[in-house]
């Protein structure tokens, strides 16, 4: 049987370009965000997760839903799914810590050649070429 795990993650765009984060010992590049935990909102998770990753606080109101979305689930145990929302300000500025260790700001030219988390690569950076929202 195929188990649910939820993340919370965030959308920050700032000159067209989008914010990931690169973990340390992985190559990917993932949206700023984490593990919904237990008896948490996906906005707490969220705005906890902000702080850890990128020394940014926000608030539940400057979160905007953007939307939830699933990995592909074949041959899995475990199928990842992602509540998405549109930070529209926060407070300080965003820099790597703790599992962080660096952060990628991503376009239309680089969004090809890097190695991007599935749910990014395939349902969030089309959407936002699609907007006009990076280029």
């Amino acid at each position: 049987m195929t188990s649910v795990s939820w993340n919370s993650n965030g959308l920050i765009i700032n000159n067209g370009k989008i914010l990931t984060t690169r973990e340390k010992g992985r190559k990917l590049c993932l949206l700023p965000g984490g593990g919904v935990e237990e008896n948490e909102t996906p906005k707490q998770a969220l705005i906890r997760e902000l702080k850890e990753e990128l020394g940014i606080e926000a608030s539940g109101r400057d979160l905007e839903p953007w939307g939830e979305y699933s990995a592909a689930a074949t041959g899995r145990k475990t199928v990842r799914k992602v509540h998405l929302f549109f930070i529209e300000k926060w407070a300080g500025t965003p820099h790597p810590q703790g599992e962080v260790k660096e952060l990628v700001w991503l376009d239309r030219q680089n969004s090809s050649t890097l190695s991007l988390e599935w749910i990014l690569k395939h349902k969030v950076i089309p959407e936002l070429l699609k907007k006009k929202l990076i280029h």
